[in-house]
């Protein structure tokens, strides 16, 4: 608590003036971006725009989301073009300097006034149905702060802070992985849900030896290519049919989808 008290009343000495933090000090000599500190693991989010909830919270192919903005430890950010769903749309990359990570952080607490809102789904009523809202984590200087829709929001801030977070990026690139955890589950065949044919004899992948197996798998290759393509262009419950047997998937980029796990050690 106490950092993060040093953290804000630097932030306010350096909101009077009209310079980015890194550029100015207060009277101790430090600037914020001394005082302004994050773990550097390339895995470790720093900061995170996401929707959360909906009653298929719990679902497998929940797993492929992209969030709509994240930045991790080692100053990547990873983002979703234009509006884009949970999974479709194009995914983009960048790789922030520290002034800039450390002046978003800065804008954000003093324009966007993030510290001033907390966590207020916890406190919601249990309910048969479970709301999608949009949820906001920053974490630096040791103190995780996560602030959600429910916290009566002004007008446009989860927009605003959102196109902060993406506008940030000078060098955007078009992300595609070359790697991925899979996971695959059978399901019942869904009629109004589309579905591909996937060929385990011509891609060497037996999504049905995966499913039966219960656990992940780290692939790598075209295969990878195929499925992130698949899921970026069509919807995200789409079901592959395997010899007549139909499978959903979680194709899981560390530091890319929400929740992946780190690539396996070499």
């Amino acid at each position: 608590m106490r950092q993060l008290i040093v953290l804000l009343s630097l932030l306010f000495v350096l909101a009077a003036c009209q310079n980015t933090p890194a550029e100015n000090q207060n009277g101790s000599g430090q600037t914020a971006a001394d005082i302004i500190q994050w773990n550097r693991d390339p895995y470790q989010v720093v900061f995170r725009a996401e929707t959360a909830g909906g009653d298929n919270a719990d679902a497998l192919y929940r797993l492929n989301e992209v969030p709509p903005c994240t930045i991790y430890g080692d100053g990547r950010l990873v983002w979703l073009e234009g509006a884009g769903g949970i999974v479709s749309g194009k995914v983009l990359f960048d790789y922030l300097t520290d002034d800039l990570l450390t002046n978003f952080i800065w804008v954000m607490a003093i324009e966007g006034k993030i510290y001033d809102y907390g966590e207020g789904f916890s406190r919601q009523l249990p309910s048969a149905q479970i709301p999608v809202y949009e949820r906001i984590t920053v974490e630096v200087n040791d103190r995780k702060h996560v602030t959600d829709a429910f916290a009566e929001w002004p007008d446009r801030f989860y927009i605003n802070i959102l196109e902060r977070c993406r506008t940030t990026a000078l060098t955007p690139r078009v992300f595609e992985p070359d790697a991925a955890w899979l996971s695959v589950q059978t399901v019942a065949y869904n009629p109004n849900v589309p579905f591909v044919l996937w060929d385990a004899t011509a891609a060497g992948l037996s999504l049905n030896e995966i499913a039966n197996s219960g656990e992940k798998r780290w692939i790598e290759g075209n295969n990878v290519h195929a499925l992130w393509w698949t899921l970026r262009e069509n919807t995200p419950d789409i079901q592959f049919n395997e010899n007549e047997v139909y499978y959903q998937i979680a194709l899981q980029i560390p530091g890319v989808t929400v929740d992946a796990p780190p690539a396996p050690a070499q």
